[in-house]
């Protein structure tokens, strides 16, 4: 009852100081329930009763991961501290997990500040171009009217292209509705339904291939390292809750090693991770370090998101701007139209 998670009731700007503060406390050896009830009233105390609350899920046999998830902190991050707390690595989880946050939020402030300024272009130019139709078009209208002047068509075009910004707006509902619709109709379905209707999308394949590639090779790696055999890490991450899509592809895995096939060779029959997940693999168990050879895997996929987000900035301000410079081409031929027509009769 206690651990229903409406809302995140923890800022996620508050997040990464938050748990940064909870693995140094844990690594200077109070519980977990001290170190939290010393961070709640300044992380918290806008909470009502958050403290109680707290105390009382720990009373009744919640860990860390179900505090946590409570509180606000998202799943892609509770799952690898449930690996943590099953190899007896949680202070340097959270201490990774922070560090993450903190990355994630730097390329989010990045990708703000490239947006901010077109997207102030952009409102501007609407505002100029809802004066123009209300203003300017309607008096060019009439006074080419007086003098009989009138040209359908061109007042037609100056019509359209004073709604260019209405047809972008227009466009960018669609597509959220539409992503909106399609992430609805997904949510019922099961994990695997959902894998094969993400992969059919080009760009989103990408992306989530990258993901749960990194994901899955960090945890895996982790539990290695940490002294589990790699059944056992399979099983453990197949039956946590945390990441259905981890579960289901690290169940695919534990299926064909059960039926006698390396991990390699389970990996280069999923279709679901990145091709240089086998190479890595196929390295690490050749040397005997597997769980290392999966750690290193992980970095590599950090660099490489790291990369294509980069890329990502870089193509969306020249489009950004291109956009912008079409709208204001666009203002610029609607307003020249009907003027060129009244001089022709000057």
């Amino acid at each position: 009852m206690f651990l229903q998670r409406k809302k995140a009731i923890l800022l996620r700007r508050d997040q990464p100081k938050f748990l940064a503060k909870l693995s140094t406390l844990l690594q200077e050896g109070y519980s977990l329930n001290d170190s939290l009830r010393m961070l709640i009233p300044h992380h918290l105390a806008h909470i009502n009763q958050i403290e109680e609350r707290v105390h009382m899920s720990l009373l009744e046999g919640k860990g860390l991961c179900d505090i946590l998830r409570m509180i606000g902190i998202s799943e892609q991050y509770i799952i690898s501290l449930y690996v943590a707390e099953q190899s007896g690595t949680t202070v340097n989880a959270l201490q990774m997990i922070a560090q993450m946050m903190n990355k994630e939020a730097g390329n989010k402030e990045q990708v703000l500040k490239l947006v901010s300024y077109p997207l102030f272009l952009f409102v501007f130019l609407v505002v100029l171009f809802i004066c123009f139709r209300t203003f300017f078009l309607p008096n060019m209208e009439a006074m080419m009217l007086q003098k009989q002047q009138t040209n359908q068509i061109q007042l037609t075009i100056s019509k359209i292209l004073l709604h260019l910004p209405d047809y972008l707006i227009g466009f960018v509902i669609v597509i959220v509705i539409t992503i909106l619709l399609f992430l609805r109709y997904t949510k019922q379905k099961k994990t695997g339904e959902k894998l094969l209707l993400y992969f059919k999308i080009p760009i989103v394949n990408q992306v989530l291939r990258l993901q749960l590639t990194k994901q899955i090779a960090f945890e895996l790696g982790s539990l290695l390292e940490a002294g589990f055999t790699l059944q056992a890490s399979l099983h453990l991450l197949a039956n946590q809750s945390h990441q259905k899509m981890i579960a289901y592809i690290a169940q695919d895995l534990l299926n064909e090693i059960a039926q006698g096939e390396s991990l390699s060779v389970a990996i280069s029959l999923n279709p679901y991770v990145h091709k240089e997940f086998y190479a890595f693999v196929v390295h690490g168990e050749q040397g005997g370090n597997l769980g290392k050879e999966l750690q290193i895997l992980n970095e590599f996929m950090n660099e490489r998101m790291g990369e294509r987000v980069e890329q990502v900035l870089k193509f969306m301000q020249p489009i950004l701007f291109g956009i912008i410079a079409i709208c204001i081409l666009g203002a610029y031929i609607s307003i020249m139209l009907p003027m060129y027509k009244m001089i022709d009769y000057v």
